[in-house]
């Protein structure tokens, strides 16, 4: 059977809605963060692990992205050029 809730207590949710306080952007941030990839449930030092592994990964991909994008974006050109010809 369902519960039903009186109005009194439905007074009572709102006034706790109003009490809330709206958050800092960054604080937003790292909420959205941890609830989309889950690691709400870890513990500060797994959150910390995981998240120096992401951004590791990161800057690996900044790092093979800025030295091998600008030779292969050459290769391209040259080859449309030739194709083109």
């Amino acid at each position: 059977m369902p519960v039903r809730s009186s109005a009194a207590d439905l007074l009572h949710v709102k006034n706790k809605v109003k009490e809330l306080k709206p958050m800092n952007p960054i604080s937003k941030k790292s909420l959205q963060w941890e609830m989309h990839t889950g690691i709400y449930l870890f513990e500060w030092w797994e959150k910390a692990i995981f998240n120096a592994i992401v951004v590791v990964g990161l800057l690996f991909l900044l790092y093979t992205t800025v030295s091998y994008l600008p030779k292969r974006l050459q290769t391209v050109a040259s080859n449309m050029i030739e194709l083109s010809s």
